[in-house]
């Protein structure tokens, strides 16, 4: 433990008196030395879109499941196909992230790019729900349940969400553009 705080302190140039005096200013200048530090490692071997991909497959499966098993109560078909869309559409993701996912071709990028974009949109509905049931049941009565929406089910599809726009982001962004060659007419 005093070997950690010696190397952070030597990493931040601070000494260790600052770490305890509470210093909300000491504390933002460590944490966004410390971000900028991550960012670099991140942005020098490249593991944030991998695992940003990685994230959105594994998401979509975990988040699926719930809706395939009834979780939340009896609720109506539709809300089963989703959960088994996400978990296909997580298991696709999975394949494509692990076998494209560090390819620098522009095809590759455009298909994990269009996969990614797929699933943000789809956590588009279960955020909106989530948020517009709050506080009510969400079966139509048929059978009754006692399960009561909370808005803070949308997270884990917040976070799908974000991770996915990461994905789309990256690869929209490490896609060079194309070139499009004017044909030259020949003067006779």
């Amino acid at each position: 433990m005093h070997i950690a705080v010696n190397q952070l302190c030597g990493l931040f140039s601070m000494d260790k008196a600052n770490i305890c005096s509470g210093a909300p200013e000491m504390a933002s200048g460590m944490l966004s030395k410390l971000h900028f530090a991550t960012l670099e490692i991140v942005k020098r071997d490249g593991h944030l879109p991998i695992t940003a991909m990685l994230l959105g497959g594994f998401g979509a499966i975990l988040l699926g499941l719930p809706y395939i098993f009834h979780a939340f109560g009896p609720t109506e078909a539709q809300v089963v196909i989703w959960g088994w869309v996400s978990l296909c559409m997580g298991v696709v993701l999975l394949f494509l992230a692990i076998g494209l996912g560090r390819s620098k071709k522009r095809l590759a990028k455009v298909a994990l790019a269009f996969g990614y974009l797929i699933l943000a949109l789809l956590q588009v509905p279960p955020v909106v729900l989530w948020f517009a049931f709050h506080g009510s049941g969400i079966s139509d009565g048929t059978p009754p349940s006692t399960f009561v929406a909370h808005w803070g089910y949308s997270v884990p599809h917040l976070v799908l969400l974000g991770a996915s726009l990461m994905v789309v982001y990256n690869g929209v962004r490490a896609t060079p553009p194309l070139k499009i060659s004017a044909h030259r007419q020949s003067d006779q």
